[in-house]
Formats: structure tokens, C-alpha cells, sequence
């Protein structure tokens, strides 16, 4: 049981890792209440049975999701330190700018060109 728990909370910080901001607004929204106050709250009918264990019942909550009408996706790609310093220094005359942001510079740029 633990272990299957541990996936179910698992997989939902998956969902989340490119939404982070959306995240945190979520996170932003919740207090904290005592596990025995939030377990006597849930309705008996929304327990389920523990398949192979009758006399077990378990809770899966129906958890948020990512807005899914517009996903995002990562993008991930590696460059010569060297080039990476040429970019950094013609984009914002500092080449020790973090590469993150220096991808997020290059992206947006040619997207703006596009949109133009």
C-alpha cells in the first residue's frame, strides 16, 4: 500500500514539473488540517476495496491536473561551453548569464520573429 501511494503522489508532482507556477497558485490556496480531520471528512462511499483484501478500503483522491489545452514540453539540448559563452556575451553582454536563460533568450527571440 505504501508503495502504491508513494507512485499515486508521485506521478501528480510529474504532472506538474513544467507548470510550476501554476503550481505554487494551487499550493498558495491550501491550510494545513490535522490527517484525522481530513480522513473523517471523506464520505464512506468513496472508499474502494483493496482488491485481494475485502476487509481493506482504500482512499485515491481525484487530485488537480495541468491545464492540458495548452501543454508545454521541455526542451533540452547541449552546447560547447565556448559557444554557449559567444551567446551569453552577444545576448546580454555577460557571458556567466546561466544557459537556462540564455535558451529561453534565443526561443523567444525567434518566436517574436515568427509571430512578426
Amino acid at each position: 500500500m505504501m508503495i502504491e501511494g508513494t507512485r499515486f503522489f508521485t506521478d501528480f508532482t510529474n504532472q506538474w514539473k513544467n507548470y510550476r507556477e501554476e503550481e505554487q497558485v494551487l499550493y498558495e490556496k491550501l491550510q494545513a488540517i490535522e490527517v484525522g480531520k481530513v480522513v473523517a471528512k471523506i464520505p464512506e462511499s468513496d472508499f474502494i476495496e483493496v482488491r485481494g483484501n475485502q476487509w481493506e478500503k482504500k482512499y485515491q483522491p481525484k487530485l488537480p491536473t495541468p491545464n492540458e489545452k495548452t501543454p508545454k514540453r521541455q526542451i533540452k539540448f547541449a552546447y560547447r561551453q565556448l559557444e554557449l559563452w559567444k551567446l551569453a556575451e552577444f545576448l546580454f553582454e555577460d557571458e556567466d548569464t546561466p544557459a537556462s536563460q540564455v535558451g529561453i533568450e534565443c526561443f523567444n527571440r525567434v518566436l517574436r520573429e515568427i509571430k512578426a
